[in-house]
């Protein structure tokens, strides 16, 4: 279950935090794994599946470089 957007950002307890490009992220492969139980087929599945592990990857490597943009930076710049 997602915060409650306001204006760009969310409430989460007592803490604000903007919307990044990593939230943006994780938001796109919830997405897609949602998607598994629409898929007719196996191969379906396992496209699936494989397509969140790769930008689950590609997130693990954006967020162990230096700096903190992808993390912290605004999303709606």
């Amino acid at each position: 279950m997602q915060p409650k957007m306001e204006g760009g950002c969310f409430r989460a307890g007592r803490m604000w935090s903007f919307r990044s490009e990593a939230s943006d992220d994780l938001d796109r492969i919830y997405e897609m794994l949602s998607d598994i139980p629409r898929c007719d087929t196996k191969t379906e599945i396992i496209i699936q599946i494989r397509r969140a592990i790769n930008d689950l990857d590609e997130m693990q490597r954006r967020i162990k470089q230096a700096g903190t943009d992808y993390l912290l930076k605004d999303a709606i710049e």
